[in-house]
């Protein structure tokens, strides 16, 4: 239990690991309502609060933390999403406004600097409208989901979006949707137990999903959501800030940052990331791309090789990206990693010899090949994997017959498979354009017609 009587938004510190709660006036909470309330991981209430300020234009929703602003953003009724600075304990006056009606639901993506909010149809209240937008209010994507949708939280690992509801309208539900591809399925999180919706949502560092349920009182669950890597974006291992991270420049004055970039443990390949750098200034301020190139150090040998995906009968060809790449000398794996966002793989050793490389992915047909590995040269494996489903083809585009009456006559044609896995076939007998599949009748005149006159 949390002392709230009403709250629709959650939000999580990463860098603090605390819990920011809304409460909403209803003249029942022990607690100030129409505030931003901090608690700690485990339950405890701080007393810290932020009072709300656009109560006349607001709406109870979810809310998000930036961790790039270091702030919490909250919707309002006013088609706009409200900024409120931790350190100061106050709104910034800074809003995001959007062509939304209202936003309900809410994250923050860091990797593409671009929230997501979700609507609920005012007119069904049956389903939901998601939909993604920049910095600036515009709308950059949108789409339908058939469930609403209460809460929302966001992976930038892995892009992976949970959302409450879903099948059934089940309280204990949850979906997963993939916001890096247009927000398609890809997976449900069952939680038995839960009697009332979930509602505010968000996920800690270490996968944890926290949750604002509307028991009796109102409860915040922590509960396992499978996530991992969640806050891993926040530290980019080769690249740190030598001096200084942060500090202030004077009027008409500039200040030398130094990097430092580190291929210790990195194998060769490019690696990029992005360089935010926070201000107060009034003026937008790029994040500056950051590219790291590892070369090939002398002595060593080294595997590349693009990795591609074959749909249904081997056709329509794409890079397939975080395919399982694993290095084997005979039996023992000796190195794993993944393909890039390009499909593309590398490894490198001082140890010459022969290895085998072996690509995985779900769905698809595992492959091998063999390669040697020579100092100061490349060796390059390419590969297509298969999807691992049948592709059943018939050798005939058509089949006819001509057959005396009160015959039979037997047409052979062959189904093949080209797929890489077996398939079920079953033959079907269908009418041709909407016609019976039985021939008409015959009419056949006999000599006793003949004497019917006709008109």
């Amino acid at each position: 239990p949390s002392g709230l009587s009403n709250s629709w938004g959650i939000a999580y510190n990463p860098f603090t690991a605390d819990l920011w709660l809304q409460d909403y006036r209803d003249n029942s909470s022990p607690i100030d309502d129409d505030q931003l309330v901090r608690f700690l991981s485990d339950g405890t209430y701080t007393g810290d609060a932020i009072a709300l300020t656009h109560t006349s234009n607001y709406f109870a929703a979810d809310m998000t933390f930036n961790p790039v602003t270091g702030s919490l953003w909250q919707p309002g009724r006013d088609r706009c999403i409200h900024e409120y600075d931790l350190t100061s304990r106050q709104p910034t006056g800074e809003t995001i406004c959007t062509p939304a009606n209202r936003t309900e639901a809410l994250v923050y993506d860091p990797m593409t600097d671009t929230y997501i909010g979700s609507q609920v149809d005012q007119n069904t209240g049956q389903f939901s409208f998601l939909y993604r937008f920049g910095t600036d209010g515009a709308i950059l994507e949108t789409t339908v989901i058939n469930w609403v949708i209460q809460g929302m939280a966001f992976n930038p690992a892995n892009g992976h979006l949970i959302t409450s509801g879903g099948s059934g309208g089940h309280p204990g539900n949850f979906q997963v949707l993939d916001a890096n591809n247009h927000f398609s399925y890809v997976d449900s999180i069952w939680t038995p137990g839960f009697l009332n919706a979930p509602y505010g949502m968000d996920l800690a560092c270490g996968g944890s999903l926290w949750v604002v349920v509307y028991d009796s009182p109102l409860t915040i669950y922590e509960i396992a959501s499978g996530e991992s890597g969640v806050c891993d974006w926040m530290d980019i291992p080769w690249l740190s800030e030598s001096s200084p991270s942060s500090g202030t420049i004077a009027a008409m004055a500039d200040q030398t940052v130094s990097l430092t970039f580190d291929a210790a443990g990195l194998m060769p390949g490019t690696y990029t990331a992005q360089l935010d750098v926070a201000h107060n200034t009034p003026y937008a301020f790029p994040r500056l791309p950051v590219s790291l190139t590892v070369t090939l150090a002398a002595g060593y040998g080294e595997l590349t090789g693009n990795v591609t995906a074959l749909e249904r009968c081997a056709l329509d060809p794409d890079v397939l990206p975080d395919a399982l790449v694993e290095i084997l000398s005979g039996d023992n794996v000796l190195y794993t990693t993944h393909t890039d966002a390009t499909g593309q793989y590398y490894w490198a050793s001082a140890d010459p010899g022969e290895y085998t490389v072996r690509i995985s992915a779900d769905g698809y047909v595992t492959q091998t090949d063999t390669f040697p590995l020579v100092a100061d040269l490349t060796a390059t494996r390419d590969f297509a994997l298969r999807s691992a489903a049948p592709c059943i083809t018939s050798s005939a585009t058509s089949l006819s017959a001509e057959v005396d009456q009160n015959s039979t006559q037997i047409v052979n044609f062959t189904l093949l498979n080209s797929g890489a896995v077996s398939g079920d076939f079953e033959l079907n007998e269908l009418p041709a354009g909407g016609l019976p599949a039985a021939p008409a009748p015959e009419l056949l005149l006999n000599e006793g017609f003949e004497a019917v006159a006709f008109p």
